[in-house]
């Protein structure tokens, strides 16, 4: 197989084609766009140029034109001087002054004169002369025998009578009058040369040429350095070298241009054999560079080859099976039997460390993992979390409107919106320099952990107050970016992992007064002001008994609902009702939401959006009553349907009958009831919290404080005997538990 190199070659033999046609296919595309766009430019060039000269001769021209037909058609002078038949000094002087006025207002005018058929007389710009003694009779006499004759000449030779001199001129004859011409003639001379060093100074001369031939296709001037020589007349050939070609519609003079150096045109115009032969010679240098680069890069394969072919090929013959295969195609068999169990690997991995993340989250915060510090570094080390940590406090946030929330966002939608508010509140603890550790623990609840390090002194404040800042960040952030509201509940902080869990009941504790104190905003529990505590203590308790007794399916859920809209009309402001009535459907949906979720489903699309629909319209506290308790009656009834129809029902019902009627065994536990009813404590748990929505040991304090609290109101008998009554051995902690559940002692409750 190595001596074969059949991927050698294949890679050899596959690029050299590739790179033989792309290159010759963008080294002609070049040439030819490259050739286009010279060519283009430069007619184009030649053709503004053209029009150019063109405009500049006619600037020229055409006003000293149009001043000596005014003067011909409207100037008295002019008339008295070519219609007199005496020759009177005055008007002879007139008609001289206008001439040289004429000269003096366009410099361009080399020279001008008169000629008057009566009697031959010509006044010059300089003198008056007959036409015998006048050096350009014979231009008059072709002028005169000619009937129709242009108004500007070409190029001819003027020789001044006084000055000696003789000029290149194109001149311009009109008669007078101007449409029989039987009086006279009016001749202005144009210097060539100066219209021709106007056209040098608008064009490349180096470059480009200009011919200017008059009617006849006779030369007046080129810009060509030919033309710089004695013999001007001769037009140099350029007839090979020029683009454009334009004629003057107001003087019939033709003007050529073209480039002077025409090789320098043709070498980019047409595709020139030396270019054709520079660009194969390239590509040869590239395929000889190729085979050799190719050469090169196949040196690792054969290491590579090697390699495998030591290490597999007695561990998997099923890589030479087929037998006569490529290189590559061995290395690929090898390598994606590696990548296939990498990513198998990989993925479970990552799915188990969420998880595992997760679940240590929530027995941190419920008290089930009991670990030391040591292992705590070692549990968060492997799931890639930092350990380390000195101070460490617990936040919550929690979205506010929930039922409205679920209402207004399909489930992609909030899955995508919670995933938004986990980025941020991340992203802004990197900004606060704090290290945060975020799961979200229910639908509408994401609990934080955040830990600090080197805390010395005053550095517990430091930490709080970033703590503060970060959640404070994330509010405002909520507000102006997302159309729901986030509030942050805050339970204090600790050294001792122990103490999370007690965080964790004393922050559920501070969003439970969220519908009291308001949301958009941070409750710390250490700072909920004591009147509101002692105030409405006793409402808040009674909504959380009705939201209880509701979910577990009890009779007295009525009653108490009855109570409190009771007490709700007597000493209460309207927005103390509301804050009051808020609170409860925010527990009643609360508690639910611990139900199964088919209980949940039907309570989110049915009962929930009702009743914050009365809540957001209700004018009087009767319709409210009245039309919620309707409501809370019809969800409870489906509740009842589907747990009647659930496979555990009478197993359920069972196993709370059992706890209701030996509540006062302080031996009571989820290891008792698992032995009783024959499960294991793990599935009773499960099921217990699926269909209750609580856990066994809460529904059992709870069970037993409500029994405590009716023998504290309704007997005499000590703490002690109430102690053992609701199944606890030793009143401290009885008291402990009752304290912590109702809030105060039960010396206090019985006052």
């Amino acid at each position: 197989m190595l001596k074969s190199k059949h991927w050698f070659y294949k890679m050899l033999f596959s690029y050299l084609p590739i790179f033989f046609i792309v290159t010759s296919f963008l080294f002609l595309s070049f040439f030819l766009v490259i050739s286009g766009y010279i060519k283009d430019s430069t007619i184009k060039a030649n053709e503004i140029l053209s029009e150019q000269v063109n405009q500049a001769v006619e600037n020229i021209l055409e006003p000293i034109d149009k001043i000596i037909i005014r003067e011909i058609v409207v100037d008295d002078t002019l008339r008295q001087y070519f219609n007199e038949l005496r020759n009177e000094r005055y008007t002879l002087y007139q008609a001289h002054q206008k001439m040289n006025n004429i000269k003096a207002n366009y410099s361009n005018i080399d020279s001008i004169y008169m000629f008057r058929q009566i009697d031959g007389l010509i006044i010059t710009d300089n003198s008056l002369i007959s036409l015998e003694d006048f050096e350009d009779r014979a231009f008059i006499k072709e002028l005169t025998d000619e009937p129709k004759f242009k108004s500007w000449s070409g190029k001819r030779i003027y020789k001044d009578h006084k000055k000696s001199t003789e000029t290149a001129v194109v001149s311009l004859v009109r008669k007078v009058p101007f449409s029989t011409g039987i009086q006279g003639l009016i001749v202005v001379n144009i210097q060539v040369e100066a219209i021709r060093e106007l056209v040098v100074n608008m064009s490349a001369s180096k470059i480009s040429f200009v011919h200017l031939l008059d009617v006849s296709g006779n030369s007046i001037f080129s810009t060509r350095e030919t033309e710089q020589a004695q013999d001007r007349e001769k037009l140099p050939d350029d007839s090979n070298k020029e683009l454009t070609r334009i004629k003057s519609p107001y003087t019939e003079w033709e003007i050529r241009t073209g480039v002077k150096e025409k090789f320098f045109f043709d070498f980019f115009s047409t595709f020139p054999i030396v270019w054709f032969s520079l660009g194969l010679l390239s590509i040869v240098i590239g395929s000889v560079w190729i085979v050799y680069v190719t050469r090169q890069n196949y040196k690792p394969i054969e290491s590579l080859i090697v390699v495998i072919d030591q290490i597999f090929k007695k561990k998997n013959n099923d890589l030479f099976a087929k037998g006569n295969q490529d290189e590559i195609r061995f290395i690929s068999m090898a390598i994606d039997q590696l990548v296939e169990q990498a990513n198998k690997f990989e993925n479970q991995f990552e799915v188990d460390v969420l998880r595992l993340r997760r679940n240590l989250f929530m027995e941190l915060l419920e008290g089930t993992a009991k670990m030391n510090m040591a292992e705590w570094k070692r549990e968060l080390a492997r799931l890639g979390l930092p350990g380390e940590f000195d101070l460490v406090a617990l936040s919550i946030l929690e979205i506010d409107k929930y039922a409205d929330f679920c209402r207004r966002y399909s489930n992609r939608d909030q899955y995508l919106l919670k995933f938004v508010t986990f980025s941020v509140m991340n992203e802004i603890a990197q900004q606060q320099q704090i290290r945060l550790w975020a799961e979200w623990i229910s639908d509408s609840q994401l609990g934080m952990i955040v830990m600090a390090d080197h805390i010395t002194g005053g550095a517990t404040e430091l930490f709080t107050s970033q703590i503060d800042q970060a959640c404070s960040k994330a509010i405002t952030w909520a507000n102006e970016n997302l159309e729901f509201s986030i509030t942050f509940g805050i339970g204090g902080t600790t050294s001792f992992i122990e103490e999370i869990p007690q965080l964790y009941d004393d922050t559920l504790d501070a969003l439970k007064y969220k519908s009291i104190l308001g949301n958009k905003r941070i409750i710390h529990y250490s700072e909920l002001p004591s009147k509101t505590k002692v105030d409405i203590y006793n409402h808040i308790q009674l909504i959380r008994s009705i939201a209880q007794s509701y979910r577990m399916g009890e009779e007295k859920w009525q009653t108490d609902y009855i109570q409190l809209m009771h007490e709700l009309r007597n000493g209460f402001t309207r927005e103390d009702v509301i804050s009051m009535l808020h609170y409860l459907m925010y527990y009643m949906d609360r508690e639910v939401m611990e139900l199964s979720e088919t209980i949940r489903d039907k309570w989110k699309q049915v009962a929930m959006p009702s009743l914050t629909l009365l809540l957001d319209s209700f004018e009087m506290l009767e319709e409210f009553h009245e039309q919620s308790l309707q409501i809370l009656l019809s969800m409870l009834l489906e509740i009842h349907v589907l747990r009647e129809h659930g496979n555990k029902y009478q197993l359920i019902h069972s196993m709370r009958q059992y706890i209701e009627d030996n509540f006062a065994d302080p031996s009571l536990s989820l290891i008792h009831l698992s032995d009783e009813f024959n499960l294991s404590t793990r599935h009773l748990s499960r099921l217990f919290k699926d269909e209750f929505g609580e856990k066994f040991v809460d529904y059992l304090v709870r069970f037993r404080m409500e029994r405590a609290k009716l023998l504290l109101k309704d007997t005499n008998e000590p703490v002690q005997t109430v102690t053992l009554k609701v199944g606890y051995m030793h009143s401290f902690s009885f008291i402990r538990v009752f304290k912590k559940t109702i809030g105060i002692t039960p010396g206090d409750f019985r006052k």
